[in-house]
Formats: C-alpha cells, sequence, structure tokens
C-alpha cells in the first residue's frame, strides 16, 4: 500500500478496535459545485419573532401549583373576568386565600415564534407552555386565554401592544418531561406582521448611496442640493449566513448579481447603482427600476442566482461523541511529525504523494487535509486517533483552517 511509507508503528503498538469515522471532503466538479444564493443567504427584514406571555393551566390532577399565592391571585383574576365575584376583605382586597389548597391549576410561561415569512392577523400557530411554579405536570391541562406580546412594538406610555391570544389543551413535548407542553395551533394572532424588506435610497454622481427618511424624503446623511436632485432607487440587502460570512463570499455574491442586472447601452444612471459588499455578512442590492412595482419578482430572481465560483470551505468539524468528521474542500496543512495514538505520521510524505498523483506541480502554502484523512482510513486507523492528530496539527500552527470540536 504506497501510502503506508508515512506511517510507522512501534513494534509493541497494536491496532485497536475501529471507530466510526464519517469524513466529507467534497471534491466537486464545478457543475456540480454551484449552488444557490438563497441556500447561503437571506433577505434582511425577513426574520422570525418570538412572542411571549403567562398563562394559567387549569383542569390538573393535583399536579398544580401547591400554595402558590401567585396561582392564586391569576384565578381571581381569570374569575373576575368572567364575571364571578370573590369574596372581599374590609379593605376591599379579593380573598384569595379561599382557593388554599388547589391544586389542578398552574402558572406558566406561554411563547411562540413568528415565522420569518411574516403572518396575517387570524393566522394560526404553534405554541409552548412551560411551567415555573411548583407544579409537577401538566397533562390534562388546559391553557386559558393568555395574551402574548413581545418583539420591538411599543405604544405610547412604553406599554407593549397584544400582537396575539393563546389557548387550548396542552400535550407534552416530551412524556418523560410532564411540566413541558405545547398547544399545535393553539395560539392567533391579532396583527399583520409584515416584514419591510426594501428601502428607498439616493444615489449620487459619485454613485454613493443615501438612505430615505421615509417620514422627512430626506437623505438620512447630508441633505445638500447634490444629493436631494439625485434620482432614487429601492434596495434590498443580503445577509449571508455565519457559517459562510467571508469576505469572499460576500465579494463572489454582489459579482453574481451584478452580471444577472448589469443592462448593456442601458440608463448610465442605474446602471452606476450596482450591488456592493458592505461587509463579510452583508451585501446591498439595488432593484432595478422595471421590477419597481413587483420587487418580489427580481429578489426570487436573485436568490436563485447559482455562484460558480464560491470560496472553498476551510472549516473542520469535529464531534467526538458521534464520531463523525466534517473537513472542509480546501483546509491545507504544512508538513509536521505527529505522534499519537502509538503511531508517528510523517505529513512530509502526503506532500510527496501529492506530487506523484498529480504530477509535479507545486503543492503551494500546504497539502489539503482530505488527502491525510483518506490515507488514514485506508489504514483502518481509529477514529479518535484521526481526531487527536488533527487538533495536535492546529495546536501546533501547521493546520490552515477553522477547527470546531463538539464534545
Amino acid at each position: 500500500m504506497p501510502t503506508s511509507s508515512f506511517i510507522h508503528r512501534p513494534r509493541i503498538a497494536t491496532l485497536l478496535s475501529v471507530g466510526l469515522c464519517v469524513v466529507l471532503a467534497v471534491a466537486a466538479s464545478p457543475a456540480q459545485g454551484q449552488i444557490r444564493i438563497r441556500s447561503i443567504a437571506r433577505v434582511k427584514g425577513q426574520e422570525s419573532l418570538h412572542l411571549r406571555g403567562v398563562g394559567l393551566v387549569v383542569g390538573l390532577n393535583g399536579t398544580g401549583d401547591p400554595d402558590l399565592p401567585t396561582t392564586y391571585r391569576a384565578l381571581g383574576k381569570l374569575l373576575t373576568g368572567s364575571g364571578f365575584e370573590l369574596n372581599r376583605d374590609l379593605n376591599g382586597r379579593e380573598m384569595i386565600d379561599e382557593f388554599t389548597g388547589t391544586q389542578n391549576a398552574a402558572l406558566v410561561f406561554v411563547t411562540a415564534e413568528i415565522p420569518e415569512g411574516g403572518l396575517r392577523q387570524g393566522s394560526r400557530i404553534r405554541c409552548r407552555v412551560d411551567s415555573f411554579g411548583a407544579a409537577t405536570s401538566l397533562v390534562g391541562g388546559n391553557l386559558m386565554e393568555a395574551s402574548l406580546t413581545g418583539g420591538p412594538l411599543v405604544v405610547e406610555g412604553g406599554e407593549m401592544p397584544i400582537l396575539a391570544i393563546a389557548s387550548g389543551p396542552v400535550d407534552l413535548v416530551n412524556p418523560r418531561h410532564a411540566t413541558a407542553g405545547k398547544i399545535d395551533d393553539g395560539c392567533q394572532v391579532v396583527v399583520d406582521f409584515e416584514h419591510r424588506f426594501t428601502y428607498v435610497a439616493r444615489i449620487s454622481n459619485e454613485g454613493q448611496q443615501f438612505q430615505i427618511d421615509p417620514l422627512t424624503g430626506r437623505p438620512l446623511r447630508g441633505s445638500d442640493e447634490l444629493e436631494l436632485d439625485a434620482p432614487e432607487m429601492m434596495f434590498f440587502d443580503l445577509v449571508i449566513k455565519p457559517e459562510h460570512a467571508t469576505f469572499g463570499t460576500a465579494t463572489e455574491i454582489a459579482e453574481t448579481v451584478r452580471e444577472y442586472s448589469f443592462v448593456p447601452n442601458g440608463d448610465a444612471e442605474v446602471n452606476a447603482a450596482i450591488p456592493r459588499a458592505k461587509d463579510q455578512v452583508t451585501v446591498q442590492v439595488p432593484i432595478p427600476s422595471q421590477y419597481a412595482e413587483d420587487p418580489v419578482q427580481y429578489i426570487s430572481e436573485v436568490l436563485d442566482l447559482e455562484l460558480h465560483n464560491k470560496p472553498k470551505s476551510t472549516t473542520v468539524v469535529i464531534n467526538r461523541q458521534s464520531g463523525v468528521l466534517i473537513i472542509g474542500d480546501d483546509v491545507r496543512f504544512d508538513p509536521a511529525a505527529v505522534s499519537s495514538g502509538g503511531m508517528m505520521v510523517e505529513t512530509e510524505s502526503v506532500r510527496r504523494l501529492d506530487l506523484e498523483d498529480n504530477g509535479l506541480v507545486p503543492p503551494g502554502p500546504g497539502v489539503q487535509l482530505k488527502k491525510l484523512t483518506a490515507a488514514l482510513n485506508q489504514l483502518q486507523v481509529p477514529s479518535e486517533t484521526l481526531m487527536d492528530i488533527i487538533v495536535q496539527l492546529k495546536e501546533g500552527g501547521f493546520l490552515y483552517g477553522e477547527l470546531i470540536i463538539q464534545e
């Protein structure tokens, strides 16, 4: 076996049982490597929103909050709101001590999530309920109407408006965890959640963008006559997902959209507004005038564009618990001698094998890590040893790439 030349084992060393090791080192052809923008980026403004509130679950079989005054007050408020009059003491306060010993109710946190695309009034979604008192089980319980708020919406006086109402019979999320439940379609939104994803800006003669204040119609940065006379355009921003956010990826997305949108012999002012990478996370995209009345169509087309030259991944992910190893196609390392698991690995030999396999081509700053893992896998090296070797290469400064270890 040709790769055995760079593995040295002491005579007393024996190969232990082979662990599971899955290596994903993709070396796709250009046609196979094309990915769509939508798979690595989203449109800014299309974010999920979390709603929250406090509710009361009733109908429990003696598994609710025992002797919790807060729960008793909630019961009293619920009854009063339903037209039932509670007895009051001489000071006019409701006598909640009448509920003492009641254990068929529990206070819960109620949460729900508005999806990225938003919702319209009347839509129903799943909500979750979690006990935060001394209840031992929510089995058989029913959530009474609970008001949910959340997000950045605030009315005058600092109060948060009611955004949704949740209620219904509770099902356990996990039978072994009886104090957490869910209600499918148990949350009804009472307002429209419309996520804005476009904005208007002016383009100066120098090609600079100035975002417009929707209230005043003036640029948010500066207000001289040159900017006020500049043409207005509609824009949207692409936000690259964290695991793909690099300057190279942002530049490639901007260039791909520019090539798609550029109009030969077109309006100079329109072509002056080109897609540009603001940073490694955000790409600003102008919407062509022909799509001004239908920006959604253009955004859909942009998201479906394929990237032909996306920078290759330089990330290594190690999951010791499952024994899974994921290696990006462009992770490289420099020659080194590593000792682990009763064996000595001389990675300089991998460089020589790389030249033998691919011709006399300079290997560059390092050898692809996947070549080392492939050779070690052929020798049935245990997954733990392989992972230890990669960690040692990284700690020694021989590995070029990000190493993520999941214990």
